[in-house]
């Protein structure tokens, strides 16, 4: 089955460039297509999976999913490229991504970044499902919040706070695929993370 993406209806912007109307118009869109994400994750998987919301769910999904992954190897020239895209952070960023990138100049396709996004979905409505009290939300305040104009899950109960941004934790486990530092568990290992600080809150 063709992967289809979902696209806003309206021009996107960089979340930090993004006034409070803008982030609110993508929150409210991005949030409806929770459904339509939903069925189309399904679909895509071949119904090989059940997505039904359950902690035993995460690792057969993800499993799915690493089984998905087509990693390329870059070119000097990708290489080039992707270093002089950053050249603008300072320096110190700036050689440790190339050492990164050095160590490991392997991508991932634009379809498997796409349905890692889904998989974001998935898990943080997984959480929901065993937490009602956390809550789809975003922050446009202050400018220097590390998740700004950003859909992400929150709880907050006195001084103590839940906070997971779904579309992030999978970014950063891409780059653990890409250096093949990961398990077919990892992902129901953070979910277990994230109950036991939900619970404890």
């Amino acid at each position: 089955m063709e992967y289809t993406l979902s696209l806003p209806p309206f021009q996107m912007k960089d979340f930090l460039d993004m006034n409070e109307e803008e982030a609110k118009q993508f929150f409210d869109w991005y949030v409806s297509e929770i459904p339509n994400r939903m069925h189309m994750l399904y679909e895509v998987a071949n119904h090989q999976v059940s997505l039904d919301y359950t902690r035993g769910s995460l690792m057969p999904l993800f499993q799915w999913y690493l089984d998905q992954i087509e990693l390329h190897e870059l070119s000097e020239s990708d290489i080039a490229l992707i270093l002089d895209s950053i050249r603008d952070v300072s320096e110190t960023i700036f050689d440790e991504e190339k050492e990164l990138l050095l160590e490991n100049p392997y991508e991932v396709s634009a379809d498997n970044i796409d349905l890692a996004m889904d998989i974001a979905i998935y898990y943080a409505q997984t959480i929901i499902h065993h937490f009602p009290e956390v809550r789809w939300t975003y922050f446009t305040s202050p400018r220097n919040h590390s998740d700004l104009n950003e859909p992400v899950l929150y709880y907050k109960f006195g001084e103590i706070e839940y906070l997971r941004n779904p579309r992030q934790l999978l970014l950063v486990l891409l780059e653990d695929i890409k250096d093949q530092s990961i398990e077919e568990t990892t992902l129901m290992e953070i979910f277990d993370i994230d109950s036991k600080v939900i619970e404890n809150i």
